[in-house]
């Protein structure tokens, strides 16, 4: 009897998912814009489209693409030169492979996903849960993956890689993209150049260039979408003490192109300000100001950071988990 030799093939998924019917939408969430407020942004009747393709060449090679436009939302595109396409999720990985000693056990180029300590340290999602049952699709996955979710905020677009080495686990991480954010109407002096900060990062349910009753910004040329650019690098090492009990330490970085000035009355009207009580802690507790400021060694356009370090430690006894 003679084993056949292993053979490549591809193996793969393709979803697409249309609805013209917002989910989940609470009477609350309504927005209060008119027709025409909506018609000035570039709001349409244009269906909610989710599109994903997930495939595999052997057991080591992953690729995905994806793409989402929320329910009226404009067609979003990126200029490559020589045609505009629309814009895309797309990775390319490769697993289980031996680096001597060392085991290369993911390697991704483009849009990845990760998260380490119980999604406490890092997780990069629009869609952000406290917490999860772990039943169905409420599970959160730990670790570096491809990126297929309708993640657009918070997605990193760089590469990313998990080396192991016997007890040791080490993941490395880099990034580069544009955010949405809130740019603050106010400019200020920065190193003898005058410039809008931003206030704070945002996520859109659905992409506008310019906010519907934000006339101010639009008439000054201070757009919400793709408004800071964002580059983040880091790490997150782990042990394994023994047998289920893992302890990790994680760091990670973003330097920003614009200086960040959370100011709340920049985003909040004067008269509304007063009805911020104690319970609104984070907001006036905002990481920013000039404390932020920064250069960066990898990047010369980085005029603030903010650094997060997180360490977490897991055990599983029995029945009981902590």
């Amino acid at each position: 009897f003679e084993e056949a030799a292993p053979t490549r093939e591809f193996h793969g998924t393709l979803l697409t998912r249309m609805s013209n019917t917002p989910f989940l939408t609470e009477e609350g969430d309504v927005t209060s814009a008119s027709i025409g407020d909506l018609a000035d942004v570039g709001a349409n009747d244009y269906p909610d489209v989710y599109t994903r393709l997930i495939g595999s060449w052997g057991p080591d090679l992953k690729f995905g693409v994806s793409h989402w436009r929320s329910l009226g939302e404009p067609s979003l595109t990126s200029d490559i030169g020589f045609a505009k396409v629309p814009d895309l999720k797309v990775y390319l990985g490769l697993e289980n492979r031996k680096l001597g000693p060392v085991d290369l056990r993911k390697l991704y180029l483009g849009n990845y996903t990760i998260a380490f300590g119980q999604g406490v340290v890092m997780e990069n999602t629009d869609f952000f849960t406290p917490r999860k049952s772990g039943f169905g699709f409420r599970k959160r996955y730990l670790g570096l993956a491809g990126d297929n979710s309708r993640t657009r905020e918070f997605k990193f677009t760089g590469a990313a890689a998990e080396l192991g080495y016997k007890n040791a686990h080490l993941f490395l991480f880099g990034a580069f993209d544009k955010r949405d954010a809130i740019l603050n109407r106010t400019p200020i002096l920065f190193d003898g150049e005058e410039i809008h900060p931003f206030n704070q990062l945002i996520v859109l349910d659905q992409r506008f260039e310019y906010a519907p009753l934000d006339s101010s910004r639009r008439n000054a040329g201070l757009p919400w979408r793709s408004s800071v650019k964002e580059l983040m690098y880091g790490f997150h090492g782990a042990y394994d003490l023994f047998s289920a009990t893992q302890v990790g330490l994680t760091y990670y970085e973003s330097a920003y192109n614009r200086p960040l000035r959370p100011d709340i009355l920049e985003i909040v009207n004067g008269s509304d300000a007063g009805q911020i009580g104690l319970t609104d802690n984070e907001i006036y507790n905002a990481y920013g100001g000039p404390v932020s400021d920064g250069s960066n060694p990898f990047w010369s356009d980085a005029k603030s950071f903010r650094r997060v370090y997180g360490l977490n430690l897991q055990s599983i006894y029995e029945n009981v988990a902590l």
